[in-house]
């Protein structure tokens, strides 16, 4: 998939205790203990950090950190859309449900009918956010956390009528929270910190709920139509603590 990850390497280096462990968006895949890390023949141990790719295959490599131990950099990034590409599908970054997916229009993410659901296809882990500036005219549009691709997640969304509302979707929706902000437009934040549920609305915390039904680490954006439409703009997602 074309997509972002953080991969993370962490290699203990001795001749029988040594140790290697990769992560990829703060998950581990792969694990050797107790085992030769040394370089063998004439050198003590291998001193370099090298990168390699598949033959053929296009791909880049941004925000290199290396340290001298085996603990690993504090994970602060976040991803990005901005939706400043042409119109039509989302592209790689992300995959849809059985409503089916938003799409670009006018360097927005929009849905053209009934429920639209797109999910950011890297893992976040247990915690995590998800942020977007959102119009709201006639339709609803949501920022949402713990997705999965049964169509379940928290979803936090702003309303043609000026509120912005806290709901669960699983077998039924469950409203967890609400607030008139007196406005259709503004950036909306959802934070999952364990099964404590934050909104934002215009960085001021307006929502706050406990709910510990889902547990998906995976983060994206909703779209109701309802006899109009509302565009998503600046989607931003990421591991807790919240990047600004």
């Amino acid at each position: 998939t074309n997509a972002w990850y953080r991969i993370e390497f962490a290699a203990k280096l001795h001749d029988t205790t040594g140790s290697l462990e990769m992560r990829i968006d703060g998950v581990v895949v792969a694990t050797i203990s107790g085992t030769d890390t040394k370089s063998g023949g004439t050198k003590s141990v291998y001193d370099t950090i090298s990168f390699l790719g598949g033959t053929g295959q296009t791909w880049v490599i941004d925000d290199i950190y290396v340290r001298n131990d085996l603990t690993y950099e504090p994970v602060t990034a976040f991803y990005l859309d901005d939706f400043n590409r042409a119109n039509g599908a989302l592209g790689g970054s992300w995959s849809s449900g059985s409503d089916g997916a938003m799409e670009i229009s006018s360097n927005n993410a929009i849905g053209t009918s009934g429920v639209k659901y797109s999910r950011w296809v890297n893992n976040l882990g247990a915690s995590h956010w998800a942020e977007a500036d959102i119009f709201s005219t006639g339709g609803d549009a949501a920022v949402a956390v713990h997705m999965n691709t049964a169509l379940n997640y928290y979803y936090f969304l702003t309303l043609s009528g000026n509120d912005i509302i806290l709901f669960r979707r699983d077998s039924g929706y469950t409203n967890l929270g609400s607030y008139n902000v007196g406005t259709n437009t503004g950036k909306l934040r959802l934070e999952a910190n364990g099964s404590s549920l934050s909104g934002y609305f215009n960085d001021v915390l307006r929502i706050s709920a406990t709910d510990s039904s889902l547990t998906e680490p995976y983060a994206g954006m909703v779209h109701y139509t309802q006899g109009g439409g509302s565009t998503v703009d600046n989607f931003r997602c990421g591991p807790m603590p919240y990047a600004a």
